[in-house]
């Protein structure tokens, strides 16, 4: 483990759990476009999906019907389109999304699941 000191004292030795925080701090996604076909943009310390990861974002519009999300992290390239799925793997049908909606996903290694 490194050690990390910061300007008012605190040290902090498990760099996993700022990994986290950052992860978690920046998991809320902008320029959201598209309704079945969603894209977004993401932190740009993303390098990769990875199971865990929670996303938010606020929906373009209204889905049509099954839906993927592919985040592009900010500065990057994108990391591919995802299923983003209920109930584990259902795909998602019309209106599950609503317009302006606030959305929460969470990648289970596979896919975007809806909690």
């Amino acid at each position: 483990m490194t050690t990390t000191n910061f300007t008012d004292g605190a040290t902090a030795t498990d760099d996993g759990w700022f990994d986290d925080v950052d992860t978690h701090a920046y998991g809320y996604l902008t320029s959201v476009s598209g309704v079945d076909t969603i894209t977004a943009t993401g932190p740009a310390s993303m390098s990769a999906y990875a199971a865990g990861q929670r996303f938010t974002f606020v929906s373009a519009g209204q889905n049509t019907g099954a839906v993927t999300l592919n985040i592009t992290p900010s500065g990057g390239s994108a990391l591919g389109a995802k299923a983003v799925t209920k109930n584990g793997t259902s795909a998602l049908v019309a209106a599950d999304i609503v317009s302006g909606a606030i959305v929460d996903v969470v990648y289970d290694g596979t896919r975007f699941q809806r909690p």
